[in-house]
């Protein structure tokens, strides 16, 4: 029993080792919603995200509470992972729930499909390769609908 112990006691502690520290920015990008045009397609308008992101990878999951600046340092295995948003990870009928509080004057929702599509596409994805890495995660914020999926915007009605 002692040895089982101090095999699985070497085993944690190689794999601490080989877990490098993370440094992650996750911003949202706004989009032009009308007006006139930026002068650059250079100039990108980002604010920080201070939600909450899921980590998924081969060896490693791990939900990451962000900073309000959008920031946050979390020690990972080297390898591929994808990341989500915090609210992919609650049910259909939560999401839903939610979506149809929103002013149905505004919008419409799309449909319970659209969700459970929205709910298995990944944020993005990185690769941890070297000991120390810093990587900008970024969501695009849509006209309108910010963040909230499964939305058309369908306006105020003028009657």
């Amino acid at each position: 029993m002692k040895q089982i112990i101090c095999f699985l006691s070497l085993s944690l502690v190689s794999l601490v080792g080989c877990m490098s520290p993370i440094k992650f920015l996750v911003s949202v990008e706004a989009s032009h919603c009308g007006g006139a045009p930026p002068q650059s397609i250079e100039v990108v308008n980002l604010s920080p995200f201070d939600g909450q992101v899921i980590i998924v990878g081969a060896r490693d999951s791990i939900l990451v509470a962000l900073d309000e600046s959008g920031r946050a340092t979390v020690k990972l295995a080297k390898g591929t992972y994808n990341w989500y948003q915090m609210e992919k990870s609650q049910d259909l009928e939560t999401i839903k729930k939610t979506l149809l509080n929103l002013n149905r004057n505004l919008y419409k929702f799309i449909g319970d499909t659209c969700v459970k599509d929205w709910k298995g596409i990944a944020d993005g994805t990185f690769e941890v390769e070297n000991d120390s890495v810093k990587f900008e995660l970024r969501l695009k914020n849509r006209c309108y609908t910010n963040l909230y999926p499964c939305l058309e915007y369908i306006g105020p009605d003028y009657n």
